[in-house]
C-alpha cells in the first residue's frame, strides 16, 4: 500500500517592506520523496556608495544567512559561491540531494524551516526586512520583487498562505 504525500505549508509572515528594495533574498527549492532538498537560495544586500559599502553589504548579508539559514551552508550537498549581480553582494547557496534535516532551522526565532512529519511536509519562518531605524522611509511604491520564496514538494499542497501552482508554492 502506498501513501499519498502531501504537503503543508505555515509562512508565519512574509513581510515585504524591504529595506526600500535594499534586501535580495530568492529561494527555489524542490524537495523530493526521498527527503532530500534540490535548488538555491540567493541572499545579498545592495552595495551603496560609500567606501566601505562592499564590507558592509557582506556584513549584513551575512547575518541575514545566520538568522534565516542557520546551519545550512555547513551541510551535505550544499555549494556556497559568492553573488554578485545587479549591484547586489552576498551568497547564492545551491542544494544538489541536501537532506532534509538541514533545513530544521537553526534555532533561531525565525529561521527558515523544512521538516517532515509523518507524510506532510511543513514550512515556516519569518521573512522581515523592516529597517531598524525610524529615518529609513518605506512607500507603497518601493520595489519588493527582490524577496521570493518558492517550493515545489512531491505531493499535494493541503494548506498554505502562499500561491500555489501544481506542487509549488510561491510568496512574493
Amino acid at each position: 500500500m502506498t501513501k499519498k504525500r502531501s504537503a503543508l505549508i505555515a509562512l508565519t509572515a512574509l513581510v515585504v517592506l524591504a529595506l526600500s528594495g535594499c534586501v535580495r533574498f530568492q529561494a527555489d527549492l524542490s524537495v523530493t520523496p526521498n527527503d532530500t532538498v534540490n535548488g538555491s537560495i540567493v541572499v545579498a544586500v545592495v552595495v551603496g556608495e560609500e567606501a566601505d559599502s562592499r564590507e558592509t553589504a557582506e556584513l549584513q548579508a551575512s547575518e541575514i544567512e545566520s538568522a534565516l539559514l542557520g546551519e545550512v551552508s555547513g551541510a551535505p550537498g550544499v555549494e556556497r559561491t559568492v553573488y554578485d549581480q545587479d549591484g547586489y553582494l552576498g551568497s547564492r547557496f545551491t542544494f544538489r540531494d541536501t537532506p532534509l534535516s538541514a533545513f530544521a532551522g537553526g534555532g533561531s526565532e525565525g529561521s527558515l524551516t523544512l521538516t517532515r512529519e509523518g507524510d506532510e511536509f511543513v514550512f515556516s519562518g519569518q521573512l522581515d526586512f523592516t529597517p531598524d531605524d525610524t529615518e529609513t522611509e518605506i512607500t507603497p511604491d518601493d520595489d519588493t520583487s527582490n524577496i521570493t520564496v518558492a517550493i515545489s514538494f512531491p505531493g499535494d499542497v493541503i494548506d498554505t498562505n502562499g500561491d500555489v501552482s501544481g506542487n509549488t508554492v510561491r510568496w512574493e
